[in-house]
This record gives structure tokens, sequence and C-alpha cells, in this order.
């Protein structure tokens, strides 16, 4: 009995089957059970003969790479699990004595757990084929299967036909006739079947007396409907209001302040009323007759009567709106960012503007009601107080006084009375779609900035620009409807008060640019407004202008910290505004009359780029900021460095820049021009002509980063090859480094001319980076407290300090390796090259020089041929080259810069080799050319035509760039003249 009951334990029972259905026609996807059986017995032995002898492909994570140091499997599987839905899992291969114990324990596990499972199925699918008909039962279910499925989706077919064939019906379906009715109406004329409570109206056209009209009198008749709807209302309440104005300013004898221009215009066009806003956009070719005008706002409204009687349609009837469209894009080229007005959107915006005509309809109405209520109660209390007042019999002077000034408020109270009664309908149409406009704008400005933070102005750390996106105002209900009550006579005027922005704001957004120093307070921002013709003082009208509004509440402080700022606001009844940091001396300096005129083509641009709806541009409105504020740089710099012009120069009576050194700013670059004094000539230095300063470099300003970077005249190839540590700027330092090893190259040219350079006009660049953040724009500061002025003044004495360090060093160089090596060629007809006189020279003849390598030009060379015997009692022969140089190097002081010449003599014992300096003597020059040089200066040169591009100066005037040219090539001339002498001179005692 119990072996019995062992051999029924140990048989295979059936177990429940996972089937998986054909998702075509819902069948059961069935295999022959040996096909099965074979790819699992194969998968098996397959994955134990790459455990023993193959590889394995072993799938991990990136967080997974520590499972080796997993202490049991448990945990290393729930770590496999967290992390295939955290991780992008990795495939390799690798061999099962290459993994950690836990890791094949891991590999082992799983593939047991996989195999095992597909044995089990197998094995169940046996014992159901062994025990029962199961191909059979497979077969009879999947038929069964595939036949509910046909069945259900023939059903949902036959459904939705006899929903289609029901929706048809109706149409189809014939009318209900009554014959008898019928029959009745076309024998005697009546229908005896009428309910007796139902009351017929018949057409109201044909009873009324515009029936008779004819068609171009129905024109003319709307025409006039439409015309003393406007004349009797809002246009006409306008046209009161301006000549109030006008009369008013004539009165107070003001021209400084122009009023405000209307904010749309209207056209009548029969009896369709057209308003139109902004600047029209032509669209189509300008060549094809079909192009047509499209607006930034543009609305059809009309009047359709509701009652025929002409005393109460003045009251009654109100405007229709037809159509209303508002358009917003980008500049040409420019991406809009998909943010585009959908019909949802343009419908809602239909029903917003049509409800707020509607309700300034309403408003009037009853405030028109109200009044007429009292009115009467008014004009009795008046009455009763006069005849109190004709009682007490009182004829003072004083009450005469009191009671005109009681008059007079009186006119003033009926005047806003009378205000208030006249609805304003299209003045609400038109501040919905302009807010509508606004807030599109800002939206696509905001967008545009965004991608330029990521895109073109995505500079390195610290530099890039950080933009703060669009925010909006969310006003209070009750306020805003106080409000709409109120500007009834404040919307057209521009008042600047805190309240008035905080009603009419809408929201803003700001761009960070440039790095300042706002430890001691940021600079104050300001509004640009471009200055128009018919502005009778300009410079008044800027005098004083109000600040921006606080819009600390929408920035993030993270964002705006320690940059420059463009903010851009959108207010209602005023449109985009833009603030900018110095704006206000930006503005002041551009009213005057001799103010450059890119400036104001600048701002004009600027705020053409942020308020144009048809060509925003939040990169041209950035390079506009920028441009503006680079020149507002530069002359702060300038100011700064330049002691009594106007700026902070000089702290305790001590002079920043040396008197030979002449800096300018024009238009956002610093030009540097040395005047130049010659050891052994005799100049007044005061004298222009004897002594001019020619520009020898100048400083630009990026407009991505705000730092400066050197600029050469393109005529100094050896000033620029050396600024950039260019192995090309000399031959001797090519050859040497060259010969050198690869792994000693760099200390070969560590004390190079190139590098000396280099390193002297990088820091210039960092010093004067340094002064540009602490000057910012100039103007006003909004200090944290009352010695924040007194500290910033301080800071920026302290690197005026180290700017004029750098600037008198690289004003030297530039007149040693700029100036000298074109004068050489002029005169000689050959080059001059650094590094042929050795290393840097700090004195000669008992004078301090600058320490640089001399730059040289080669007079003499000997080939000298030395003999001595060796150890074993030969001779060695060894070759050393004897050169005879003509030199120049310079010295500063902080009254002048002086050029010296030198007489070198320098010995090299391989051409590789570093020069070894044998004698050193200063040859000055003679002063018997200065007199040609000054007569040659005062002479007239001939006027040529002026060329195709010209550079506009700090003045704003047209200045032909070949002035400048022409300065620097009477200098040189003049150097070629004075190094005849000293040249001269070290070519006879190279000869003796």
């Amino acid at each position: 009995m119990s072996q019995q009951q062992q051999q029924q334990s140990n048989a295979i029972e059936p177990r429940p089957l996972e089937l998986s259905l054909n998702p075509v026609n819902g069948s059961l996807l069935t295999v022959p059970l040996s096909q099965v059986l074979l790819a699992t017995t194969d998968a098996l032995y397959q994955d134990l003969y790459n455990m023993t002898h193959g590889e394995l492909d072993v799938t991990t994570s990136a967080q997974s790479e520590g499972g080796a140091d997993l202490m049991n499997s448990q945990e290393e599987e729930s770590n496999h699990h967290h992390h295939s839905h955290n991780a992008h899992p990795t495939t390799r291969r690798e061999r099962m004595s290459n993994l950690s114990f836990a890791q094949r324990r891991h590999e082992l596990a799983w593939r047991l757990t996989q195999h095992g499972r597909a044995v089990q199925h197998v094995a169940a699918l046996t014992a159901a084929n062994a025990s029962s008909e199961f191909a059979k039962q497979v077969q009879v279910s999947s038929t069964a299967l595939q036949h509910t499925r046909t069945a259900w989706v023939q059903a949902d077919e036959a459904q939705d036909a006899m929903y289609f064939f029901h929706a048809q019906l109706f149409p189809a379906r014939a009318a209900p006739h009554d014959i008898y009715g019928a029959i009745d109406v076309y024998l005697t004329g009546k229908w005896f079947d009428l309910p007796s409570d139902l009351r017929l109206a018949g057409d109201r056209y044909e009873t009324v007396r515009e029936s008779e009209y004819s068609r171009n009198e129905v024109k003319d008749r709307w025409q006039m409907a439409v015309r003393d709807k406007l004349l009797t209302g809002e246009v006409a309440w306008m046209m009161k209001k301006k000549q109030q104005q006008q009369q008013q300013q004539q009165l107070q004898s003001l021209g400084l302040r122009r009023r405000s221009k209307p904010p749309f215009h209207l056209f009548l066009r029969g009896g369709v009323l057209e308003l139109r806003h902004g600047t029209p956009r032509r669209l189509g070719s300008s060549s094809s007759s079909s192009t047509e005008l499209s607006y930034p706002i543009k609305a059809l409204l009309t009047i359709v009567s509701s009652s025929s009687s002409s005393t109460s349609s003045t009251e009654k009837d109100e405007w229709t709106l037809l159509s209303l469209d508002v358009n917003v894009q980008a500049k040409t080229g420019e991406f809009n960012h998909q943010l585009e007005a959908s019909n949802r959107q343009r419908y809602d915006l239909h029903r917003l503007a049509a409800l707020a005509m509607t309700r300034e309809e309403a408003r009037a109405r009853k405030r028109r009601n109200e009044t007429l209520v009292e009115k009467p109660r008014r004009r009795n209390n008046k009455n009763q107080a006069k005849e109190m007042d004709d009682d007490r019999n009182t004829d003072s002077e004083g009450e005469e006084e009191v009671d005109n000034d009681k008059a007079e408020d009186e006119e003033a109270d009926d005047e806003h009375e009378d205000a208030t009664l006249v609805a304003r309908p299209l003045h609400a149409l038109f501040q919905v779609a302009h807010i509508f406009s606004l807030s599109w704008q800002l939206e696509l400005l905001s967008a545009q900035a965004l991608a330029l933070r990521r895109g073109a102005w995505s500079a390195g750390e610290g530099s890039q620009i950080n933009v703060t996106p669009v925010h909006f105002v969310d006003l209070d209900h009750d306020h805003h409807h106080h409000h709409n009550t109120t500007t009834m006579e404040d919307d057209d005027d521009d008042d600047d008060d805190d309240e008035s922005y905080h009603n009419n704001l809408l929201g803003a957004m700001s761009i960070s640019f440039w790095r300042v120093d706002d430890v001691y307070g940021p600079p104050s921002m300001g509004d640009l407004i471009m200055l128009d013709d018919d502005t009778t003082d300009k410079t008044a009208a800027v005098a004083t202008p109000p600040p921006p509004p606080s819009l600390a509440r929408f920035m993030d402080s993270n964002n705006n910290k320690s940059q420059l700022v463009l903010s851009i606001r959108a207010e209602k009844n005023k449109g985009i505004r833009v603030a900018l940091s110095g704006g206000a001396t930006i503005l002041r300096e551009s009213a005057n009359t001799d103010a450059a005129p890119h400036t104001k083509e600048t701002i004009r641009r600027l705020i053409e780029a942020l308020s144009s709806p048809f060509s925003l541009s939040a990169s041209d409105a950035l390079l506009a900021a920028t441009r503006l504020c680079t020149e507002r740089k530069c002359a702060a710099v300038v100011a700064a460095l330049q002691s009594g012009k106007g700026g902070i120069g000089s702290v305790g009576g001590e002079q920043f820049l040396p008197p030979w050194i002449s800096l300018r700013a024009e238009r956002g670059d610093l030009s540097v021009a040395p005047k130049v004094s010659y050891y052994g000539v005799s100049v007044d230095h005061d004298d222009h002509h004897q002594n001019p300063a020619p520009v020898l470099f100048r400083l630009a300003c990026d407009a991505r980063t705000g730092s400066f970077a050197p600029t050469f005249p393109r005529s100094m190839k050896l000033l620029r090859y050396l600024a950039c540590n260019e192995v090309r700027a000399t031959e001797s330092l090519a050859l040497r480094i060259a010969s050198t090893p690869v792994n000693r190259r760099r200390a070969a040219g560590a004390k190079s001319t190139g590098l000396l350079v280099k390193e002297a006009f990088d820091g210039l660049v960092r010093s004067m980076n340094v002064l540009g953040q602490r000057v910012g724009v100039g103007g006003q500061w909004d200090n944290k407290d009352s010695q924040s002025a007194s500290i910033r003044d301080r800071s920026i004495a302290l690197a005026c300090r180290d700017v004029t360090i750098s600037m008198a060093k690289c004003c030297g160089l530039a007149a040693l390796f700029g100036l000298v090596p074109i004068a050489v060629g002029t005169a000689l007809g050959m080059n001059a090259f650094p590094d042929m006189a050795g290393e840097a020279l700090e004195s000669a003849s008992g004078i301090n020089l600058f320490p640089t390598p001399p730059l040289s030009i080669l007079v003499d060379q000997q080939i000298m041929e030395t003999t001595r015997s060796s150890s074993d009692g030969g001779s060695l022969k060894k070759c050393s080259l004897h050169q005879t140089l003509f030199a120049l190097s310079f010295a500063h002081t902080n009254e002048t810069l002086t050029i010296y010449p030198l007489h070198i003599n320098v010995h090299l014992d391989t051409p590789s080799a570093v020069p070894r300096r044998t004698s050193c003597a200063i040859v000055p020059f003679t002063n018997s050319v200065s007199k040609h040089y000054g007569g040659f200066l005062q002479t007239e040169v001939a006027e040529a035509p002026s060329p195709k591009r010209q550079k506009v100066n700090e003045a704003g005037d047209r200045a032909d760039t070949r002035q400048e040219e022409l300065a620097l090539l009477q200098v040189v001339d003049h150097v070629a003249e004075l190094l005849s002498a000293p040249l001269r001179s070290v070519q006879t005692s190279s000869h003796d």
C-alpha cells in the first residue's frame, strides 16, 4: 500500500497553464510540443556550456557596479530590481571565472530560476498531453475564443451602424402634414384650427417706415446713425477733454511735457467703424497688387438699431463688435517659439471685448439714472443754502471770495460728473485688446530671452546672461473695478507715481548681463523713451525723470545680483516700458543738442525691438542695450582716470594718468595715444605739432561679456604677433625653440619678448575689467547707506592706480614694438626683430630702462674661430658669431615716455643659443631734425575725397578715419629721420 502511495506521489500532475492570445483574431498562440521541449533543453545546455567554457551576457547598471561587496543574494536581487527601474541597464560579455562571488551567485540563481520555470512549463504540457486529449482541447478552445472575438467585433460594428442609421432617420423623416387644415387655407383662406391663445406677429420690416427706403438711403441713414453715436458720445468727450488740456497748457505756459497721442484711430466706412492701433505691416510682395495692411490691433464695429424711435436711439443703441484681430509676431528671421493664438483664444478674446463694451454701457446708463435722481435733490439743497445766505445780509469781501471758491469747486464737480456720464465702450474694447497684446508680447520676449540664455549668449561661468521669465500681476477684482470707474478721467494722464504704477502694471521680465560691483549698491535703473522732434525742451523733459517702479517682488534676486539689468514691463494705457541700468544718465545725455546721433538711434532700436508687435527681438534689444552700456562704461572709465574733467580722477590731489597718455572714449572703445619722447631731442610736450600723440592701440569692449580686449592697427604686425605670443614674431626664438627638446620647449620661451608683451596686455585687460565693474555705467547708484559712496570712490581709486601702472607699461611696449618697427622699415627698408640682443635689459650707461629685450637691427657680424689644444695633444677649433646691433629700448616716468637708442655687441656660440651681451651703450638722437619735423607737421594737407565707410567720433559727427592714419605716418616719418644719426654712429664704430 505504501509503495503505491509513493508511486502516486512521484507522478507528474497537471498544473494551470498561462497561454497567450493572438491579438489579430483572438485565437491561442500554439506551437508543436517537440519544438517547445527542444528550445527549453537547448537553452539550458547552452547556458551550462557558457558558464563552464564560454562567456555570459551579464546585465548591470551604473548604480549596481559595487554589487561585489553585497553580503547576501537577497540584498543583491532587491538592489538589481530597484536599479532596473531607476538606471539604464548595460549588457556586457564576461566569463564566469572573472565575476565576483556575489555576481556569480546572482547569475547562477537567476538562470536556475528562469530554466526552472521553463522546465515546469514543459512538464505541465507533457503531463496534460499524456493524461488527456490536450491538443484537441486546445484546438477547440482556440476556435471558441476566435468565434467569441469575431462575434464581439461584429456586434460593435452593428451597434455603430445602428447609431449612424438612427442619426440619419431624423433628416430623412417626412414632416407631418395637416391635410384638412391645408384644404381650409387653400379654399377659404382661413385656418379654423388655430389655437385661441396663440399670437402671431407679422414681418416687422413690412410694417415699419424703413421698408420704403431705397438701398442708398439705408446706407446713408446707417452711416449717420454710427456718426451720431460717435459725435454725441465717446469721441465728442475725447475732443472736449483734449481742448481743455491744450487751454490749460497755454495758461500755465508749459511746453516741457508733450501730451500723449490718442491710443487708437477711427475710420468710418459706410455703416462700419474700423478701429486701428499701431504701425501696420504690409502682407504679400510689394510688386503684387493684392497686398493688404495688417495692424497690431484692428476691430470692426457697427450699430444694429433695436428701436425705431429716434429720441431713444442714443440711449438704447450699442456697439456691435463684428471682428477683432490682434497680431503679434517675432522679427523676420527670429523664431516665435510656437506662441500663436489659437481659434479658441481668439473666440474668447472676442467675447471678453464684447462683454467689456456691454458693461461700460451699463455702467454709464446706471450712472445717468442715478444722476437724474440726485440732481433735483442737489438743486434744492443749493437753493436752500442760497436763501439762508441772503437772509444773513452779509456782503463782506472775504465771504465773496469764499463764494467764488465754492462756485469753482461746484464747476469742477459738474465736469467730473459729466465725464462719468459718458460711456466709453471703444476705450473698453481697446483696453481688453491692448492687454492681450501686451501679455502676448511679454510671453514671446521671455521665450526668446530664455533661448538666448541657452544659445548665443551662453558664455562661460560668470559671464552668461541671466533671464527672469515673465511674471504677470494678479489684480484684485474690487480694486480693479474701482479703478475702472475712475479711469474715465485719468487714463490719458501720464501719472508716474507709485500708485499709478501699481495700478497699471500687468507683468514684467528682466535680462541681466555683464558683471558689476554692487557691494555698496547697484546702479540706478531708469526708463528709456524716444524723444520726438515735437518735444519743445528735451533737456528739461528728462532733467528729473521719474524712477521706474520697484519690481523686486517679481524678480529673482539671485539672477540679478552683481549684473546690469534690462527690465521690460507692460503697463496698461502705456504699453511696453523699458528700464536699463543707468538709463536716466543715457536719456539725459541723448537729450542734449550736441549728443551723438547714434545714441538716439540705438535707443530707438532698443525700444522698437521690445515694443513693436511685428518685429519683436530679444537679441536685437540686448545688443542695443549692450551698445548703450558700452559707451557709458567707457565714458565712466575715462572720467575716473582723467582728473579735473568731471570724474573722480584724483584722491587727495593725486593724478592717475600721466600727462603723456591721452585716453578717449570713442563709440564703445578706448583709444590710447601716448606722446613719445626721444633721448637727446628736446621737444615741447605741450606743442601738438612737435610732439603729436598717435593712437597706438585701442581697448574694445566685448558686447557679450563686457570685458575689454586690446586691438592694434593693421600696420603694426610685430606688435600683434607679440601680443598673441606667436613664435613667428622672431626667427631667433623660433630656431631656439625648435632645437630644444620637446619637454623643455615651454621653459625655452619663458623669458621671450612675446610672453612679456602678452602678460603686460593681459594685466591691463584684467585691471581694466576690475575698474569697469567698479564704475559700472556711471551716473547714479542706489547706495545701501551713507558711507557707500565714499567707499566706492576709494575702491575705484585703487583700481585706477592699477590701471595706470599697466597702461604706462603697455604704452611703452606699443611704442617700442609697434611704432619703431614701422619707422625702421620706412627708413632702412629692413625689419627689426626682438630677442636678438639677449634677455631683458634693465639699465645702460647708468640709465634705468624698462626690463624688456631690446628691439634690434643687425649692423655687422663676424665669425670668430678659436683654436685650443686638447689633453691628448690635438687641437680643437670652435666657431662663434660676433654681432653688432643697433637696438632700441624705452623707459617711462610720470612725466615722459622716452625711447633710447643703443649700441650693443653680442656673442653667440651657436645659432640657437641665447645671445650674450658683451657691451651696451646709449647713442643719443640728434636735435637737428626736430625743426624740419615741426615744419612738416604744420604744412597743409590737400583735402582728399571722403571714404565710403566713415566712423562716428564721441561727439557724434562724421570724422575722416584717414586723420589717424596721417598722424601715425607723420610720426613714423619723424622717427625714421631721427634714426639716421644714431644708426650712422653705430655703423661707424663697428667698422672702426
